[in-house]
This record gives C-alpha cells, sequence and structure tokens, in this order.
C-alpha cells in the first residue's frame, strides 16, 4: 500500500513539476511577444514623431529585441536617421536594416530643335 502511495505521490511531483515549467515557458514567451510588440510600437511612435521621416513608407518589425525597418525611402538621409531613432530606442538590441533607398527619376532630358539635348525645367 505504501508502495503505491509513493507512486502516486512521485506522479503526481512530477506531473506539478511539468506543469509550472510548461506554464513558465508559455509566461516568458508572452512576456516577450508583449516587449517586442511594445518595442514595435515606440519605435514606429518615434519614426512618425520625426518631421524627416515618411513613416508611412517605413515597415517596423520586432523578434526578440531585434528591430527590422524595411521599406523604401526617399535618400539615404531619411534611412540614416531611421535607423538612428529605432538605435536609440529602449529594448532594442540589434537593428536589421533592410530599407531600399528610391531610385531618382530618371532626367528628364530631350532633345532641342538644333539636335542638342537640354533639360527640360
Amino acid at each position: 500500500m505504501h508502495s503505491t502511495l509513493r507512486a502516486t505521490v512521485l506522479v503526481l511531483s512530477s506531473l506539478s513539476v511539468t506543469s509550472c515549467a510548461l506554464f513558465r515557458s508559455h509566461e516568458a514567451a508572452t512576456a516577450a511577444y508583449v516587449g517586442d510588440s511594445a518595442i514595435t510600437a515606440r519605435v514606429t511612435t518615434a519614426l512618425i514623431k520625426d518631421p524627416k521621416i515618411q513613416a508611412n513608407e517605413i515597415e517596423v518589425e520586432t523578434t526578440q529585441s531585434r528591430v527590422t525597418l524595411n521599406g523604401v525611402v526617399d535618400n539615404a538621409e531619411m534611412a540614416r536617421r531611421a535607423i538612428e531613432i529605432a538605435r536609440a530606442t529602449p529594448g532594442v538590441r540589434t537593428i536589421d536594416d533592410k530599407l531600399r533607398v528610391a531610385a531618382a527619376p530618371a532626367s528628364s532630358v530631350r532633345p532641342s530643335a538644333s539636335g542638342r539635348t537640354s533639360d527640360r525645367s
């Protein structure tokens, strides 16, 4: 009888430890997700507040405190500023820069009546 009781206590103890570990694991994953969401919100808000940035062109994603900036920006200065803002945001560990600078519009050059080229102005 005692061995059955011991076995039952052992099984219940094991289940308790396992369920606690699973709960802690789930709790940690949830905290990481919430933390990443907060970082994304902070970076996005900071980009929106900066008058030199067109934030609607920049997508921000965060995974394990690693921020990915993705999108097309007007110029290299805007890309540099977006990275600077993300780097200054609390909670950001690393930045994955996937920003692309938009191609400059083709020069509006057309031949003149004399056969020479001239800029449209």
